[in-house]
């Protein structure tokens, strides 16, 4: 039987056979990769392989992203890490107000969060699989930079 490392995907929302299958298809995927993407698609079997297809080139697209390719972006602090949220998991802060649209190269905001993202999971504690994103919205009033949280979204949605 496979096993998950985390103690936090619920196991009741997904066949354990279709894991199994998965697994055979993608084989260098972590069985907890493949047990939230089951989940995030009703465990699904031809849903799954097209979001993780879509996953794998975004991944291929933006791997190893260095912080000098986004450090304008960093160096803002219009996103950090902060601690942890009420359960333990890394919290990632980004801060709305501080993404200006005439004030960026969306590509690196982008870079800059995936970075962020990047750090938040490497600072999983072993028995979770998520970390938290805090988007806090204070004091922007109507000067949200629409055209990065699109883009953001469309990455996030992919890559469960």
């Amino acid at each position: 039987m496979i096993k998950l490392k985390c103690t936090d995907i619920d196991s009741r929302r997904f066949k354990y056979q279709n894991l199994a299958e998965l697994k055979e298809r993608y084989p260098d995927e972590e069985n907890d990769t493949l047990a939230r993407y089951l989940i995030a698609n009703n465990d699904d079997i031809t849903s799954t392989c097209t979001q993780l297809n879509k996953a794998i080139s975004l991944r291929e697209e933006y791997s190893g992203i260095k912080k000098a390719s986004c450090f304008n972006e960093i160096a803002k602090g219009s996103a950090y890490l902060h601690g942890h949220d009420k359960e333990g998991r890394p919290l990632l802060i980004v801060h709305a107000r501080m993404h200006d649209p005439d004030n960026r190269v969306l590509k690196e905001s982008v870079l800059m969060t995936l970075w962020w993202t990047e750090q938040a999971i490497a600072h999983l504690p072993d028995k979770y699989s998520r970390f938290t994103i805090l988007l806090d919205r204070d004091n922007c009033e109507n000067a949200v930079d629409t055209e990065y949280m699109q883009a953001l979204a469309e990455v996030f949605v992919v890559s469960v």
